[in-house]
């Protein structure tokens, strides 16, 4: 199968990152808000491999150095044997380098609309890169409020983050925790968006992981 580029959106504690660490082994994660250490036990002698990338809490530090060691080691997983590259979450990584970009080309506190050309471009090309080195890409995301022109909750819910992320998906999921009995959760997922079978948008899954998902496109 071609290398997929799957989104995933949900709350903290959905199942997001527990769904990207079932995918093909080798697999490079990048972690931007330290979710995926407490993860590592539950996968034991699988091939996973963690960067992490955490902003200063206080702000007082720069964020472009952490952004060049992130683009240097991601370079390197492209080039790697990783057959599955994580952003964990893709929402952090692109306030990263929307930080990063205007802390080196444009300072100050507030930017236009023009001139978010150069790092829309840049994270494009972060999420475009692993499917021309033959890996796959796993998103996650915070998702947000949507909120009317006129300043008004419309009680929608999307994806928090670059806006053009699912237009470049194969597949964009959103993830739901959900109490069963008599314990435990289950992780209730929705397709949401699926470029190559539209016919599955829509549809409900309880605790996939991503032979699930792999199956359900192949058939």
């Amino acid at each position: 199968m071609e290398p997929l580029i799957i989104s995933l959106s949900g709350e903290p504690k959905s199942g997001k990152t527990h769904f990207a660490l079932t995918a093909p082994e080798p697999i490079e994660v990048f972690d931007f808000d330290g979710g995926v250490l407490t993860l590592l036990g539950k996968f034991a002698g699988k091939d996973i491999r963690l960067y992490q990338y955490i902003m200063d809490v206080w702000g007082k530090e720069k964020v472009s150095p952490m952004w060049d060691g992130f683009l240097g080691a991601y370079k390197k997983a492209l080039a790697g044997d990783a057959q599955t590259i994580v952003l964990d979450t893709a929402t952090q990584t692109w306030e990263i380098l929307r930080l990063a970009y205007f802390e080196k080309e444009s300072p100050g506190d507030k930017h236009f609309a023009f001139e978010y050309g150069k790092p829309n471009s840049l994270m494009r090309s972060v999420i475009s890169a692993p499917r021309v080195h033959g890996k796959n890409l796993i998103l996650t995301h915070y998702i947000r409020e949507v909120w009317s022109a006129e300043g008004k909750k419309t009680g929608e819910i999307a994806s928090d983050g670059f806006k053009h992320t699912e237009g470049l998906a194969n597949l964009v999921l959103g993830f739901e925790a959900k109490a069963r009995k008599p314990t435990g959760e289950d992780t209730v997922v929705t397709i949401l968006r699926s470029r190559e079978a539209r016919e599955l948008v829509g549809e409900t899954l309880i605790n996939p992981d991503w032979s699930t998902i792999v199956a359900l496109l192949e058939v």
